[in-house]
């Protein structure tokens, strides 16, 4: 009986080796490995891509989760409602902050947030985290509209939706912050 390999990133890369190694020899060469050309330029693309003025790359999404909650002040003594289904990415940097997670549920078709769980969650939060689960938009309108209704800020973790679209806003265009990852294991990794 042969094994099946469980995520073996290498088979995934095989088909791009070649540009991927050209790439890496490329900045290796520079010398310049972080912050470089390269992140400008993948800065620039990516906003323009999504829809939205800025871009800032850092190390993973989960850092880009907790330097989120810290630019809106939420610390210790918050409370930002987020889903339970969606890896502990969230729930982590919340924790990390020193806010705690207040769990909503979710919506039973598309497994994303349930804008009526949200609703009678709303005013006891500071934010919410709403993360975008296989390639689904969680309802961005309606979450939108309670959370600017009780003055609290939206999150989007978009981290399994690069690309995604409605009604020509793309994931990471349609809160006050998104956050995306580009781990291998993600949509776009």
């Amino acid at each position: 009986m042969s094994m099946i390999p469980q995520n073996d990133l290498r088979r995934q890369q095989q088909a791009f080796a070649d540009e991927l190694k050209a790439a890496i020899c490329a900045v290796c060469d520079r010398g310049w490995y972080a912050l470089g050309e390269e992140v400008q330029g993948f800065e620039a693309e990516f906003a323009e891509y999504c829809g939205v003025a800025h871009c800032v790359a850092l190390n993973s999404g989960t850092d880009a989760l907790e330097l989120a909650l810290r630019s809106l002040g939420i610390g210790k003594g918050g409370a930002v409602a987020t889903v339970a289904n969606a890896g502990g990415y969230a729930s982590t940097a919340i924790r990390v902050v020193g806010a705690i997670p207040h769990y909503v549920d979710v919506d039973p078709t598309s497994m994303n947030m349930s804008v009526d769980s949200l609703r009678s969650a709303i005013a006891r939060v500071s934010a919410v985290i709403v993360t975008h689960l296989y390639g689904r938009l969680a309802d961005m309108d309606a979450v939108r509209s309670l959370a600017q209704a009780s003055g609290v800020a939206v999150i989007e973790d978009a981290s399994h939706a690069h690309g995604a679209a409605r009604a020509g806003a793309r994931a990471g265009a349609m809160s006050d912050i998104a956050c995306f990852s580009f781990y291998p294991t993600k949509n776009l990794g």
